[in-house]
């Protein structure tokens, strides 16, 4: 097993690059997610690793002081699934148990007054499955197949049917067939294990997918369609895969982040190009990236700061190829920059507000 310490830290003022670059030579990396300022990643062996900024307590280390080096978090390595919204850091472990760190309470699901600076459990249940971050909201579900939402809930984003926030953990609705789960900045979606897609919170601009700019306090489903596999959010547009490896998008499009070669809002689902061979799909603020079933990474909507990895700073209409390699594992954006996975466990980085540094 590889053990340089090299990490990935991001700084408030840097230079891009936009093309990939490999942090360090370490080749254990199993699953990364990136906040707009700081990561959080796990290793083959169950431990969490984290770095960037910290002024939140984002990183769990106990202290609210930025780290330029790899941080252990804590001695557990019993981490199971862990991700990384603005202001707060969620994760699940292997017996079930759900934990939160950064501001609260309104995020953490915790009642508590300021912020936790490592991480804190929520309540006692030992069956949660599956996590998303938005903005400044969290859903989740349990192994029961039950759907369950906290925060702020201003636009209906916990799908509670009002606009009251949560403190803790609430139960949407009784249905027990919820699956994949996704969160936007003020909307979220869900699949159900039926194949089916629902949509509820923020549709400002059509990024609910039901044909209308109207704001949904629950639960909507997206069409009839009873054969979708997996969906991410962005700000405000949303992406999704088909159980045919079909790739679908809708909502905001100012920057050609639906990838369908036009600058043009959509507010219902729209296939995205003939392949059907798509893998994994995640998006952030105006751009989209995406995973083929060969291995290949591909982008496309914004590239300012050059997180489309095509080595410019063009903006992209239709999914561009990221370089030509083709054992890519998995991908995680962030509004100025993307972490990936390659098969052989190693960690890769490219856009803006990046930097490796050794320990």
């Amino acid at each position: 097993m590889c053990r340089g310490y090299l990490f990935i830290i991001l700084l408030l003022t840097f230079f891009g690059c936009s093309e990939s670059i490999q942090i360090g030579k370490d080749c254990d990396w199993q699953q990364v997610s990136c906040g707009d300022k700081h990561i959080e990643a796990l290793r083959n062996d169950g431990t969490l690793w984290a770095g960037g900024a910290n002024s939140d307590g984002l990183l769990g280390d106990g202290t609210d002081r930025d780290k330029h080096f790899p941080i252990k978090i804590g001695n557990d390595n019993n981490w199971k699934r862990v991700i990384c919204g603005r202001f707060h850091t969620m994760a699940i472990k292997t017996d079930g148990t759900l934990w939160a760190w950064g501001i609260g309470p309104l995020l953490l699901g915790i009642n508590i007054t300021t912020y936790d600076l490592k991480p804190a459990q929520i309540g006692t249940d030992i069956n949660w499955q599956q996590i998303a971050c938005g903005l400044a909201y969290t859903i989740a579900t349990k192994n029961s197949g039950t759907l369950w939402a906290w925060g702020d809930n201003s636009l209906g984003q916990l799908g509670l049917g009002d606009t009251k926030d949560r403190l803790t953990p609430t139960q949407v609705g009784t249905d027990t067939n919820w699956l994949g789960i996704a969160a936007g900045t003020d909307h979220a979606m869900s699949l159900k294990n039926d194949g089916t897609l629902w949509a509820w919170g923020d549709n400002e601009n059509g990024q609910l997918g039901n044909d209308t700019t109207i704001n949904s306090y629950f639960p909507l489903q997206v069409g009839l369609d009873t054969n979708w596999r997996q969906v991410s959010c962005g700000v405000d547009h949303t992406v999704a895969l088909k159980l045919d490896g079909t790739l679908w998008a809708w909502g905001k499009n100012d920057c050609g982040q639906l990838g369908d070669g036009t600058n043009k809002d959509k507010y219902f689902p729209m296939r995205i190009g003939a392949d059907a061979n798509w893998e994994q799909v995640v998006s952030a603020r105006k751009y989209t990236a995406a995973l083929k079933k060969d291995g290949t990474l591909w982008a496309w909507g914004n590239n300012a700061w050059g997180q489309l990895g095509d080595n410019t700073e063009k903006t992209r209409l239709y999914p561009r190829q990221i370089g030509k390699n083709c054992d890519w594992k998995q991908v995680s954006c962030s509004t100025t920059y993307l972490v990936a996975i390659k098969n052989d466990g190693t960690l890769w980085t490219w856009g803006i507000n990046t930097a490796v540094w050794q320990h």
